[in-house]
């Protein structure tokens, strides 16, 4: 098994936290849908998510449920036109 990282994402929360609250940012996790069972959750037609269907059972109890139940948002923010104005 190995370590998950966590420990080094700490810090780099709590700088994000900081800097949020200097701004008034505030953030909310819901990223979970406790209602639906994962036999009843859309999946995208694509190949891939064939394939983590058919290997998530193999490796753990619960990583259907963080494929199918769960979201997450990716960003990418860009601060060069603000910097350069």
């Amino acid at each position: 098994m190995t370590p998950s990282g966590n420990h080094l994402q700490l810090p780099f929360l709590l700088q994000v936290k900081t800097l949020a609250d200097e701004i008034g940012v505030r953030f909310l996790s819901i990223g979970f849908d406790p209602r639906s069972a994962t036999g009843e959750v859309p999946i995208m037609p694509k190949a891939r998510y064939d394939i983590m269907r058919a290997y998530m059972p193999t490796v753990g109890t619960l990583g259907l449920d963080m494929m199918l139940r769960s979201t997450t948002i990716q960003a990418g923010l860009l601060f060069w036109t603000f910097w350069k104005a």
